[in-house]
């Protein structure tokens, strides 16, 4: 356990290092009302990032998983964008704990492991009159660790109304398709990902989520239901943390996730 934590401090401070000159961007801090998936519920918006900014992320989840084990995930990420509209997405998962846990896509990922993915974001229409403003993404990921294997892709579509001319409230619809490829006999070859919720600002700094989470599991015959609450808290004008819980709901799901993420805009 020492050496494991040992690990988990390292890591992060390496991060920190690598992320601390985003601290000192003066670049706008309008990306705090922006939800991106795992930053920190998995609900994500319909907006992209700000024109001409890129991001570091950095998330840590901690899983207690329905059989009662533990499960730590550090998934740093780099966002940008080749359009205002069309932007990418690169993350890489490091898992610890003394448990094998399942990825996005359900393969296993072994401690220290970490499985590449490449995620493209497209904005469709801004909002307009009552037609919510939608957009799509899709997202591949690759096979590193030695007990996975195939590329398995997830494509979403998200939805996003304001509730409000002001702005500060809006509520966010989320669904998504995944194959499973290359897949084993008691999983899943398609399943597929539903999240609906609601965030509200609260000028200038603050936003809360809450959204409603169900998905397929890989595993045949079983099925993932949480509720999720996050707060994101605007501290420098490129600085953003994110804190989340998802509760499972039924005896299939996730017992418990805890999430806290860092964003730096530049």
């Amino acid at each position: 356990m020492r050496s494991l934590c040992q690990r988990i401090g390292l890591m992060g401070f390496v991060q920190l290092a690598v992320f601390c000159p985003a601290l000192f961007s003066d670049e706008r801090s309008e990306e705090i009302r922006n939800l991106e998936p795992g930053l920190p519920v998995e609900l994500e918006d319909a907006f992209p990032i700000a024109d001409q900014t890129r991001q570091i992320q950095n998330t840590f989840h901690y899983l207690r998983t329905r059989e009662h084990q533990d499960q730590f995930v550090l998934s740093p990420a780099i966002e940008g964008f080749f359009t205002p509209r069309w932007l990418f997405r690169v993350m890489v998962p490091f898992v610890f704990g003394d448990v094998e846990r399942k990825d996005l896509f359900g393969r296993d990922d072994r401690t220290g492991s970490g499985n590449p993915s490449l995620e493209i974001f497209h904005a469709i229409n801004p909002e307009f009159g009552y037609v919510p403003a939608f957009a799509f993404s899709v997202r591949a990921d690759f096979p590193a660790a030695g007990a996975t294997r195939g590329v398995d892709t997830e494509l979403r579509l998200m939805a996003t109304k304001f509730l409000e001319a002001s702005g500060t409230s809006r509520i966010h619809v989320n669904a998504a398709w995944l194959w499973n490829d290359d897949h084993y006999s008691d999983e899943r070859d398609h399943r597929y990902l539903v999240a609906a919720g609601f965030s509200h600002w609260f000028e200038p700094s603050t936003v809360v989520i809450a959204s409603y989470l169900r998905e397929q599991e890989i595993e045949k015959d079983q099925t993932n239901q949480m509720i999720e609450l996050g707060l994101r808290q605007l501290f420098q004008p490129a600085t953003i943390l994110s804190i989340g819980t998802g509760i499972g709901v039924g005896n299939t799901s996730t017992d418990l996730r805890v999430t806290l993420g860092l964003q730096y805009v530049f």
